[in-house]
């Protein structure tokens, strides 16, 4: 029988949201994609978000059509701002805005007048960082970021661990549903002694709730900045027995028959899942355990597919209602040695 760990917050739970930026009519609509069609929807509420971050992007919306800005048109690759990314901690309070855009700079009073006016909503704004976007794509952000007011990044927290968050770092969207999954994950591993290999670490979150009583985990992300706030999180929380390498999980596994090898090997893949050569690499280490985190029903069920012809079988599975009012579910899988 597969447990569900139900969400207690269905409305309001989620901490990041990316909107797309479209002209229609000399109105700027501001939302979300439509679904099978590359329009997007205007929205002025979304009920899933945290207030604060709907908040922000209407401080947005009304100062981009004082000041101007012009919006990118993708079929003729002109025009400057492209989308907004908005992050934001129920905890410490802090939210980071991320504009999106082409080449070139936000005048001076635009920014000015965007902190001012995010302030005066009783939002605690970390940072505002501009995010450079100029390739032929619906792919929201580019790779090259300049802050161009306050910090770089903000502090979220869960439970008692702080963690540092930038604007393209992974931290999964549901605070109270995420220190659920992590506990059950320090459930099924606390009986197992020995080195914790996280391959999906992104800012350190799993690894840094299995690291602090003391256990030794490595995080390994292909993200240089995502390792960058993980370690910097580490350090925030005095964490000394967990460390991060960057490079692909694939590649480190590879490598490892050199050092002490991992008692328990961590999966939290995009939804794409882990590559066939990834899970051989793990299984080729005899782990005592694995567990397989997914947002992706389709590729979770493949994978365990490989690794059960690769030796290891199903023990534990429970499903994690992470993304209420959507008709997307995480599963938390736990394996043995057959």
């Amino acid at each position: 029988q597969i447990q569900a760990i139900t969400a207690d917050s269905p409305y309001f739970y989620r901490n990041k949201a990316s909107f797309a930026i479209q002209s229609h009519q000399k109105e700027t609509h501001i939302g979300f994609y439509k679904q099978g069609a590359h329009e997007v929807v205007d929205s002025n509420l979304c009920d899933t978000l945290m207030p604060p971050i709907n908040a922000v992007k209407e401080v947005v919306r009304v100062l981009i059509k004082i000041f101007k800005v012009t919006i990118y048109d993708e079929t003729r690759h002109k025009g400057f701002l492209r989308g907004i990314v908005i992050r934001q901690s129920p905890s410490t309070g802090e939210t980071l805005l991320g504009l999106v855009s082409t080449k070139g700079k936000f005048s001076k009073k635009f920014v000015e007048h965007l902190a001012d006016k995010i302030s005066k909503t009783g939002t605690n704004l970390a940072g505002i960082i501009q995010n450079i976007n100029e390739e032929k794509t619906n792919v929201i952000l580019g790779n090259h970021n300049r802050t161009i007011w306050g910090r770089d990044a903000m502090t979220d927290q869960l439970g008692d661990l702080k963690y540092q968050l930038s604007l393209p770092s992974f931290f999964q969207v549901n605070p109270e549903q995420t220190i659920k999954l992590y506990n059950l994950i320090r459930e099924w591993t606390d009986s197992t002694p020995g080195l914790a290999v996280d391959a999906h670490c992104g800012v350190g979150g799993i690894a840094l709730w299995l690291a602090r009583n003391g256990r030794q985990v490595i995080g390994v992300d292909e993200v240089q900045r995502s390792v960058s706030d993980a370690i910097k999180s580490a350090e925030m929380n005095n964490i000394s027995s967990c460390s991060f390498l960057v490079g692909t999980a694939e590649r480190h596994l590879n490598q490892w028959k050199k050092k002490e090898k991992p008692t328990i090997i961590i999966f939290d893949p995009p939804r794409k899942g882990c590559s066939e050569e990834l899970l051989e690499s793990a299984t080729n280490l005899k782990p005592k355990l694995m567990v397989y985190v997914s947002c992706n029903p389709a590729t979770l069920a493949r994978d365990l597919n490989r690794l059960k012809i690769m030796g290891y079988c199903m023990r534990d599975l429970r499903m994690i209602d992470m993304f209420p009012q959507t008709q997307h579910i995480e599963a938390a899988v736990l394996l043995t040695p057959k």
